[in-house]
């Protein structure tokens, strides 16, 4: 698993899909938009659900203050067949709701 949360301050990231995914290939979708510098998308590829999590939670606390940004969007997408789609647990859940539901049973990220 990628050491991922050892950076500084910026996160690897690409601002366009990866050419050949393969099958269940997960990727952190971050689109804001930071006023006067215009919208940006940035993509993360990540292990598994709880990596994703890690990131999404890094990406939202670099962000959660900065008073410049005007909208942002953070999720969790899977690589189905032959496009991306939105990730959802067996049990249907979102990447939220599949992190409360692992912190509700105590676990912490």
């Amino acid at each position: 698993m990628a050491e991922l949360l050892e950076v500084e301050h910026v996160l690897k990231h690409a601002s366009k899909y990866p050419e050949n995914p393969n099958e269940g290939d997960l990727l952190v979708y971050h689109h804001f938009e930071r006023c006067g510098d215009g919208q940006s998308h940035h993509l993360y590829k990540v292990d598994n659900p709880r990596h994703a999590i890690k990131v999404i939670d890094k990406l939202a606390d670099g962000q959660v203050n900065d008073e410049e940004i005007a909208w942002n969007a953070i999720g969790l997408m899977v690589f189905e067949g032959s496009e991306w789609c939105d990730w959802f647990s067996d049990d249907g859940l979102d990447i939220d709701e599949y992190k409360e539901e692992l912190e509700d049973s105590g676990e912490s990220f």
